[in-house]
């Protein structure tokens, strides 16, 4: 499942500027904290994967520029 998650993130990236990516990673970072905070270690894991496709895909962006 983390899987499926990171490669809906990238899809959805590819249509976001890299202002929205910046704010979207950061959003779920405090999201992945604050699962982490209530014991959701599996919740937290899954959200960190989600942000490991953004930067991915940021940096495959920023990188063709």
């Amino acid at each position: 499942e983390p899987e499926q998650l990171a490669l809906v993130a990238e899809s959805q990236a590819e249509s976001w500027s890299d202002e929205s990516m910046e704010k979207n990673i950061q959003r779920l970072e405090a999201e992945m904290k604050a699962a982490a905070k209530e014991l959701e270690f599996e919740k937290a894991a899954q959200i960190r994967n989600r942000v490991r496709a953004l930067r991915m895909q940021l940096l495959e962006i920023k990188s063709e520029v």
